[in-house]
């Protein structure tokens, strides 16, 4: 579902501020106040579904404390290729990049080797929430980096 969401922007050198003028009259920005616009946006996993199969996601799905599909797994990334490379971010993908997978498995299985998935296993309640915590700040570190442009899910030069 796409959605519209506002975004600041800083134009910078004469070529942006035209490049910005041309994606406006393109429809892919609407004017939304001075030095902001709005870019349709689909939403992007923070956990791609490629991992939904790792065992945290697995453990914490089973217990119900983790949905694919819940507002904390998602951002809202531009579908414009165009529009995210002016924003200095990530497009929206449907297969996120092999390196973003990896960054995500690392932090998963790190999760995994920790002494509180072992405990979650078990079924002891503190352990899943201390489990389910370390995710969701997890998913929060993701979507900041994904807003400042630090990480990225879709490749930035094409």
């Amino acid at each position: 579902m796409t959605t519209m969401v506002s975004f600041q922007i800083i134009p910078g050198s004469p070529d942006e501020e035209a490049a910005i003028r041309l994606l406006r009259e393109q429809g892919l920005f609407d004017a939304d106040g001075p030095n902001k616009v709005k870019v349709a946006c689909e939403a992007q996993p923070l956990i791609p579904p490629q991992l939904v199969f790792h065992p945290v996601i697995t453990l914490l799905m089973r217990h119900k404390l983790f949905a694919p599909e819940a507002p904390e797994n998602n951002i809202f990334l531009p579908i414009s290729r165009k529009a995210a490379k002016l924003l200095k971010i990530s497009s929206f993908t449907i297969t996120p990049l092999a390196t973003y997978i990896q960054l995500v498995c690392r932090k998963l299985d790190e999760m995994q080797a920790g002494p509180d998935f072992a405990a979650a296993g078990k079924g002891a309640a503190p352990a899943l929430a201390q489990l389910r915590e370390q995710l969701l700040a997890f998913q929060g570190q993701l979507g900041q980096a994904l807003k400042k442009g630090e990480i990225f899910v879709a490749d930035p030069r094409k």
